[in-house]
């Protein structure tokens, strides 16, 4: 979530941004992402890193 607002994008904002590199989610799916109510698996990590334009390595600071 920090590296989302710190961008100032908004979860729909980020969901597009997943749509337009081949990650079809909805809003929804970022809040449970964010929440910790949904796990996030290796793939999905790549693509959130794509969609934010961060190298993986970012989520683990």
């Amino acid at each position: 979530m920090t590296i989302r607002t710190n961008q100032k994008l908004t979860q729909e904002d980020l969901a597009g941004r997943l749509a337009a590199v081949g990650w079809n989610v909805s809003r929804d799916t970022v809040q449970r992402i964010e929440s910790g109510q949904r796990e996030v698996t290796d793939i999905d990590l790549r693509f959130l890193a794509k969609g934010l334009r961060v190298p993986v390595g970012e989520f683990f600071q």
